[in-house]
């Protein structure tokens, strides 16, 4: 249910957009946005695999020649859901890691808006996985390209300060991904039995202590 709330508070202007009258332009962008929002509801509560282009236009009140006009696929709607997911991922990104804090700061912001998003990024992920592999690859490297930089800036900012590492920046970031990847995450939270914040208290300590002089 949580993330199925998560979803829904971050669709709310698309879904009142529906009551609004539109230009024919800015009806096919608002319809567009409502098939998106439709699957998301959708898949809130069931597997990719068990939804389908009909149900998407049902929910979204729209009509399944509408649905397949601007999405021709499923897998064409997944990676225009994926791209409205990177690009709210990339703008909470730019709000939440202040560019003027410290290294370690900044790190710690990252572990914050990695757990403020936990469940729309597990969800993502499992989006991706159900893509061709061709496809996966290109969506997994845009959808965390900002957000792998930004990260590798900040160990370098680090490094400059001396209060990090001078290991191979690289690695480093490998290393941080693979401590707060979704699977990661998602299993300390079954096996640990901790809150979501004492495992985030905890990730950000792991990271910075991985990662210090």
């Amino acid at each position: 249910m949580a993330r199925k709330a998560i979803i829904l508070d971050e669709l709310d202007d698309t879904w009142a957009a529906r009551e609004q009258p539109c230009r024919p332009r800015a009806d096919a962008q608002r319809n567009h946005m409502l098939l998106i929002g439709a699957a998301w509801t959708l898949l809130a509560d069931r597997m990719v695999d068990d939804f389908n282009m009909e149900d998407v236009a049902r929910i979204a009140g729209l009509s399944r020649v509408t649905v397949y006009r601007h999405f021709p696929t499923r897998d064409a709607l997944i990676e225009a859901m994926l791209r409205v997911g990177a690009e709210r991922f990339s703008a909470r990104l730019r709000e939440q890691i202040p560019p003027e804090a410290d290294a370690v700061t900044k790190l710690r912001a990252f572990v914050q808006l990695v757990f403020d998003v936990y469940e729309e990024r597990e969800f993502n992920v499992n989006l991706v996985m159900n893509l061709p592999d061709a496809v996966r690859i290109e969506r997994q490297a845009h959808h965390f390209g900002e957000f792998r930089e930004r990260l590798r800036g900040t160990i370098a900012q680090g490094q400059r300060e001396g209060v990090l590492r001078p290991v191979n920046l690289d690695y480093a970031v490998q290393a941080v991904l693979a401590i707060i990847s979704p699977v990661t995450l998602k299993q300390q939270i079954e096996e640990c039995g901790w809150s979501r914040d004492d495992l985030q208290a905890h990730v950000a300590d792991m990271v910075v202590a991985a990662l210090s002089v």
